[in-house]
């Protein structure tokens, strides 16, 4: 029974309260005197008219990770027009550039668990001073975190798998039909992240 895949989830963050929880971790960092690594905004509206977040975390911390992203920028402007150049900068790199990691959790809106996992990485890599984690730092050193905390938004308040019109949204994304989906491919497009 597909209902009966999973034990009752733990305490979970409600759907109204991961942008104030997002906010949180903001303010926790600044009083940590960690800079600012956290940009998140609304990328998309549900069938009930629910927020879609994008979550960004990138660090720029230190002249290495400033160093690194300003890669990713340059990789990222030759991608289509050169990806020759781009496959040869990547190789004479190595590992000294950031690229983006993409999180889409919560995309069958009865599986809660992973929006919750994924903001408490959220918040160690918002809130921890660089130095204090070495597997938070490598993180930062060479990625970028891109994040939809609840890809289904009406589906994490109904505890339901599928979106308000009824669609398992990750059969959606040929066709694109669903709000949900199509601002998930956007942010996706914007970030064009290789894992």
């Amino acid at each position: 029974n597909i209902a009966e895949q999973q034990d009752a989830p733990l305490a979970l963050i409600p759907y109204e309260a991961i942008g104030c929880t997002l906010q949180g971790f903001e303010d926790e960092g600044a009083a940590a005197g960690v800079p600012d690594r956290l940009d998140w905004s609304r990328i998309g509206e549900s069938i009930e008219g629910r927020d879609i977040l994008g979550v960004v975390v990138n660090a720029l911390d230190t002249p290495q990770q400033q160093e690194a992203y300003a890669r990713w920028l340059q990789l990222r402007s030759l991608m289509f027009d050169d990806p020759g150049q781009a496959q040869n900068l990547l190789a004479s790199w190595g590992s000294n550039v950031k690229l983006p990691i993409l999180l889409t959790p919560n995309i069958h809106g009865n599986e809660e668990e992973g929006t919750d996992a994924m903001m408490q990485v959220v918040r160690d890599l918002v809130t921890l001073p660089y130095g204090t984690n070495t597997t938070v730092d490598s993180l930062l050193d060479h990625a970028i975190v891109v994040v939809i905390p609840t890809a289904n938004p009406d589906g994490r308040t109904a505890g339901t798998r599928r979106n308000a019109n009824g669609f398992d949204m990750n059969r959606d994304f040929l066709v694109q039909s669903q709000p949900e989906v199509r601002a998930n491919v956007a942010f996706q497009q914007e970030w064009l992240a290789p894992v």
